[in-house]
């Protein structure tokens, strides 16, 4: 099941990226989602490498979660651009 949520959430990000050039200065708190979303990956990598843990799977779940909404974010500003 965790394979194939993490390939659908990339090929909707490869989908995302390459369909639309999404022009982000019209959709300013997507933009600021995205850059909060990598500001807690990065936070979360951070608590893995000084723990030394993976704290039971959810850091990776969360991660795997964030890069969804990350997805999702991208195909709200996408429909956005096309029916407005």
């Amino acid at each position: 099941m965790k394979k194939l949520t993490l390939a659908l959430v990339l090929a909707c990000v490869a989908i995302s990226s390459t369909a639309l050039a999404i022009d982000w200065a019209k959709h300013p708190n997507l933009k600021d989602a995205k850059t909060s979303i990598g500001v807690a990956k990065n936070h979360l990598k951070a608590a893995n490498d000084h723990e030394k843990s993976e704290f039971g799977g959810h850091r990776a779940k969360a991660e795997q979660l964030l890069d969804q909404a990350n997805a999702e974010i991208d195909l709200a500003a996408e429909w956005a651009e096309t029916h407005h």
